[in-house]
């Protein structure tokens, strides 16, 4: 298991160094953890694929301003360890 703190440079971000104190996430943030999974998958295939950011997959992490891969890599920094097909 991974913590959201290892999947998100932003989340790191507010953590680190505040290990003593009261310390939470926005509610941006919140949704960044829930769309992990969708934005890691969208990463992989685009990492195959470059260039290509549709379907509803896509569709859904627009609801987290994430447009395309660009976006996604400003807020990611672990991806899921894709299955082999």
């Amino acid at each position: 298991m991974i913590s959201e703190a290892m999947r998100f440079l932003n989340i790191r971000q507010s953590f680190s160094g505040r290990w003593e104190e009261t310390t939470l996430i926005t509610r941006d943030q919140a949704d960044y953890v829930v769309h992990w999974g969708q934005l890691s998958t969208l990463l992989v295939r685009w990492k195959k694929s470059p260039g290509k950011w549709s379907g509803p997959i896509a569709d859904a992490v627009k609801s987290i301003k994430v447009n395309g891969a660009t976006d996604a890599w400003n807020l990611i920094d672990f991806l899921l360890r894709p299955l082999e097909t």
